[in-house]
């Protein structure tokens, strides 16, 4: 018997079987074979009455490969279908016949209830980020800017070094990620647009720095450190009196990166603020940088009537040569 009679022998016991135990090894039998007549009958077994068979079914066309298969695929019934096996087969599928636009729809099931079809939804959007990274394509950078609020870090940090490689091109998207109602996607545009380095987004970081999110503020914080550019100087010294920590610390990382160019504003606002927490923030970061410059002005808060004060100069001077001077 040759294989087309073969085959043409299991696609008429698959439709004309009442045994769907029978129609299930049929459809499995034939999905080792190739042949665009195959597309239609699996296709055609979709919409069998019996999951398992449709389960079968739903792989034998992630096997054969027809892209035809995408659009049936994407359909509800299959994606939000009661059963687990039935989503997890679709999304296999969908990631051997789909390129990446088919991750706005796999987003959705990132938050599947069964483990095991949340773990087929990440290997996909794995695949599919690295073949947007390889392909470098801009066109494709929104599509990373939505998978920067899964709930994924390995994820996440592959989206973030995707958009790094597409370089300044990705800014104005990145920017516009900015102004997401979603925070995650504020919180690692910053984060990119300061591994990006493109000194055209600091206006746009230095405007997060006022935005309601602490860990936004502090990631636009440590963005602008990074870029390196004094434009941004001064208004990190603005925003020193944040009422988060983490944000001050961030603030007084990137100022120490800044090093030098910082120092006078830092000593203008450190005598002119009556704001305990501006004060404080700005003696760490000028101990810190360890200018010589700073000195006089770190002796003066010494002897200030604020303890708080004198502790924090006294630390960050024991970082500074006075020439043999002791401190305290």
């Amino acid at each position: 018997m040759s294989d087309t009679t073969k085959i043409k022998d299991i696609i008429s016991e698959l439709k004309t079987s009442k045994d769907w135990i029978q129609r299930r090894r049929s459809i499995i039998s034939l999905s080792y074979e190739k042949g665009k007549e195959l597309y239609s009958v699996f296709t055609d077994c979709l919409n069998d009455p019996i999951d398992e068979v449709k389960h079968a079914a739903i792989i034998a066309l992630g096997r054969l490969g027809d892209k035809r298969a995408i659009e049936e695929l994407l359909r509800p019934k299959f994606l939000a279908s009661p059963d687990m096996n039935i989503r997890w087969a679709t999304v296999s599928a969908l990631g051997k016949l789909g390129d990446y636009r088919i991750i706005a729809d796999l987003i959705r099931q990132v938050e599947d209830e069964e483990w095991l079809v949340r773990s087929e939804v990440l290997t996909v959007l794995k695949e599919k980020i690295v073949e947007i990274s390889e392909q470098n394509d801009i066109a494709q950078a929104r599509i990373l800017i939505r998978l920067l609020n899964i709930n994924d870090s390995e994820i996440v940090n592959m989206a973030v070094d995707g958009l790094r490689k597409m370089g300044s091109g990705a800014c104005q998207i990145l920017i516009d990620g900015l102004q997401s109602v979603w925070e995650k996607i504020r919180y690692n545009s910053a984060r990119t647009l300061g591994f990006i380095g493109d000194p055209t987004c600091i206006p746009h970081l230095i405007k997060a720095l006022k935005e309601t999110s602490p860990d936004v503020r502090m990631q636009s914080a440590i963005a602008l450190g990074k870029i390196g550019n004094p434009l941004a100087i001064k208004p990190l010294i603005s925003a020193i009196g944040d009422f988060s920590e983490n944000v001050r610390k961030s603030i007084i990382n990137a100022l120490v990166l800044f090093g030098k160019q910082s120092v006078d504003l830092l000593i203008t606002e450190l005598s002119l603020s009556q704001n305990k927490i501006v004060k404080c923030t700005a003696i760490t970061a000028l101990g810190a940088i360890g200018d010589k410059r700073a000195i006089p002005t770190l002796i003066n808060h010494l002897s200030s009537s604020c303890l708080l004060y004198t502790s924090d100069a006294a630390d960050e001077l024991d970082g500074v040569d006075l020439g043999g001077r002791r401190i305290i």
